[in-house]
Formats: structure tokens, sequence, C-alpha cells
């Protein structure tokens, strides 16, 4: 395939595992993975870059490009998370099995009851995992979003690298492979969502279909060859 504006192709081992990590973002948004963060660096890929920050989580600017990226690797969704599940918890609702958490979020939410849905999983993810259930799901848009950040010209290379690079150490410190970040991942978007896994056409069902699609390699035809067998899950990851 020959790449138009090669600027910005993937140069360092930390560059494709931020890539891998964000793939499915970067196939979501009709990136490469030639490219980090899936695009070249030209004036139109910056103004994509500069209205998907805005648009998806209010990022103007280089001060709020830092800090509401910085906030996401360090926090996340993921502490929110515990608190609902905390409180959960203090209600009782741990105790019941899945086929009353399914009868009840569908009470609420006026929905089938199904143990698809997001209530059944999300407390089973706590189960296993407390809070970094969703760390997969936190790590994973940080390593898409501060490539975004680059992009747009709010964060330089190195602070992008050093950034993405302590979102990376915390995955490699709990997670064992690139298939226990995704299904993370995959748990927060359903969390996010509130998705049935049980609908094919649900939000986080076709999220799921884009992981699998990459993993099998079905997509290497469109510049997205599976980055998983092709990149390190221990890999070494710097700043530069």
């Amino acid at each position: 395939m020959f790449l138009f504006g090669k600027k910005n192709l993937v140069k360092t081992e930390t560059q494709r595992w931020m890539n891998t990590a964000g793939a499915i973002l970067i196939a979501a948004n009709g990136g490469n993975l030639a490219f980090f963060g899936g695009f070249p660096i030209n004036a139109s890929k910056k103004q994509r870059a500069r209205d998907l920050l805005e648009n998806s989580w209010g990022i103007v600017d280089k001060g709020s490009c830092v800090g509401i990226l910085t906030e996401l690797v360090d926090h996340g969704m993921r502490e929110s998370y515990e608190k609902e599940m905390q409180d959960l918890k203090s209600k009782g609702i741990f105790e019941m099995n899945n086929q009353q958490l399914a009868r009840l979020q569908a009470s609420v939410s006026k929905s089938d009851a199904t143990q698809d849905c997001s209530l059944v999983w999300s407390i089973e993810g706590y189960r296993l995992h407390g809070k970094n259930a969703l760390l997969g799901w936190d790590v994973a848009r940080a390593a898409f979003n501060i490539v975004q950040g680059y992009q747009a010209g709010y964060m330089t290379l190195e602070e992008a690298l050093s950034l993405g690079a302590r979102a990376g150490k915390l995955a490699q410190g709990y997670f064992s492979c690139w298939e226990d970040l995704m299904e993370s991942y995959l748990l927060g978007h359903q969390y996010w969502s509130d998705s049935d896994l049980g609908d094919p056409k649900s939000p986080t069902a076709q999220r799921r279909k884009l992981y699998e699609d990459l993993k099998a390699g079905r997509l290497a035809g469109e510049g997205l060859p599976n980055p998983y067998d092709d990149t390190l899950w221990n890999t070494f990851l710097t700043a530069e």
C-alpha cells in the first residue's frame, strides 16, 4: 500500500505499543496503523484531531488537553465505576444472582431482561478485578486520544510519549496480555454505553465485532493488520 503524506509513521516500539492499545479506536475512526495515532500529520488531519478532542472531551487548548488526558490516565472512569459498585454493594445488590440483576435492570430501563445487560457484567467485572476492571477502557482511550493531542498541536511528541508510557505501564502492571486489556476495554464500553451484548446492533456488540475483525486480520486490506500478534505486550515504554 502506498502511503500519501508519510509524516508521522510509527517509528519506535513505544509508538507501536500505543497504537496497538488504541487500535480499536484507530479502526473506528477510519485510521491506518502505519501512522502513529492512525493518521499522517497535515493541516486537515490537525483540524480533524482538534474537532474530535473538542467534541468528545471538551479539549480546546494545551492546558485542557494535558489536564483532561492526565486525569484520564490517573483516575479515569474506573474511579466513578468503583464508587457506583461500592454503592450497589452497600444496598445488597451484589447478593443478587445474574437473573435477579437482569430483572432489576430491566425494571429500571424498561428493556428486556437478559444476562448480557451492563449491570450483570459490571458487577461480575468488579467482583473479579475491582476498579481495575475498567483500567483497559481508560488506557485504550488514553493511548488513542493522547496521540490526537499531539496531532492537534496541543502536546509535543515527548509529552505524548511520556503520558502514553505512563498509561501503558499501569496496564502492564495489572494485565498480562493484549486480550486482557481489550476485554477490559469492552467491559468499559458496555458500562459507559449501557449496551446489551445480546443485541448484535448494540454499540458494544459492534465494537466487539470490530475487535474480532482486527484480531483475525480481516481488516488488513484497509491498513489495519492484526496488531496484537506483532506487538510485544511487555514492551519497555519510554518517552523517546
